[in-house]
């Protein structure tokens, strides 16, 4: 199978990522990129946009830390903002997941480099078995 075929660019960035159009589950959530959309326990979570990407590209890049200048030119490649940006799209995801105050249950933040998804997860759907042929 092709690079390309596994790596397709992600629709909102133009950084590749691995599963484009995929749906993650992990917890009691589920993750689904085509809908855009954020469930738990199978109900849609009311979600902002930014945040949502900031999620999405997290969980895509979860074997890694993600720095700071990734999560700038992927989630607000047209716009100039600051840190603080950051810090409220990944306060907005531990909140989305039911998390508060400093919990990192699913987003770890790595002081001095950058954020990572931790979660177990799980992808559904027809992108499981693209994944299992890409990476096997």
């Amino acid at each position: 199978m092709q690079l390309a075929t596994c790596f397709p660019t992600h629709p909102f960035v133009s950084l590749p990522v691995r599963n484009a159009g995929a749906r993650y589950a992990f917890g009691d959530f589920e993750l689904d990129e085509a809908r855009l959309e954020l469930r738990c326990a199978g109900r849609a979570q009311r979600v902002q946009p930014k945040v949502l990407r900031t999620l999405l590209y997290l969980v895509a890049e979860r074997e890694r830390v993600v720095t700071p200048d990734e999560l700038f030119r992927a989630i607000w490649p047209d716009e100039r903002v600051g840190v603080a940006s950051i810090t409220r799209a990944i306060i907005g995801v531990r909140r989305a997941l039911g998390e508060a105050g400093d919990s990192q249950q699913s987003v770890r933040t790595v002081r001095g480099f950058g954020y990572q998804f931790v979660q177990p997860l799980h992808l559904r759907g027809a992108l499981e078995a693209r994944w299992r042929a890409c990476s096997g």
